[in-house]
């Protein structure tokens, strides 16, 4: 053996002598976590506390990249939903309203269906059958009128 080495003549204790020693000390619970505490200080790794903010980090990146890749999705959809109500000609409108679908071939159905509306709509027009007609008080389907309320009401006055 070389000098620098120190060679531990001292017998090691046996299980019996040490179980002798720890049974006769008691321990109180704050010297347990206390020791606790100090044996798993002792037991991390010197930069554990730099890991585990950068874990947290990491975690929070996270986060943010889901809600970011949520949003682009969400601006992909309105964007392919507003180039489908363009390519139809379909009114604004009647696009945020109806055009409601999350996949692509119900959403180009819908915006089929509102763009085959809308040109019903146009060529139809505003439609008012009695527009610009002048009703005249007194022709004969008003008489039958106030005469079948009279009766009913029991009036002999016109």
């Amino acid at each position: 053996m070389s000098d620098d080495a120190a060679v531990d003549d001292s017998p090691s204790p046996s299980p019996a002598d040490v179980a002798a020693v720890v049974s006769a000390r008691r321990f109180t619970q704050s010297e347990v976590d206390q020791i606790v505490q100090e044996r798993l200080r002792r037991s991390r790794p010197s930069d554990y506390e730099e890991v585990a903010r950068t874990a947290e980090a990491v975690d929070e990146m996270e986060r943010l990249i889901g809600e970011k890749e949520q949003a682009l999705a969400q601006a992909r959809f309105e964007a392919r939903r507003d180039a489908l109500a363009l390519h139809h000609a379909v009114p604004i409108d009647l696009r945020d309203e109806f055009m409601t679908s999350t996949d692509e071939t119900t959403l180009a159905m819908q915006a089929e269906r509102l763009a085959r509306l809308a040109a019903q709509q146009r060529a139809t027009g505003n439609v008012a059958p009695r527009e610009g007609s002048v009703r005249v008080s007194g022709a004969s389907n008003d008489r039958e009128e106030r005469h079948f309320v009279n009766d009913l009401f029991g009036n002999d006055n016109f």
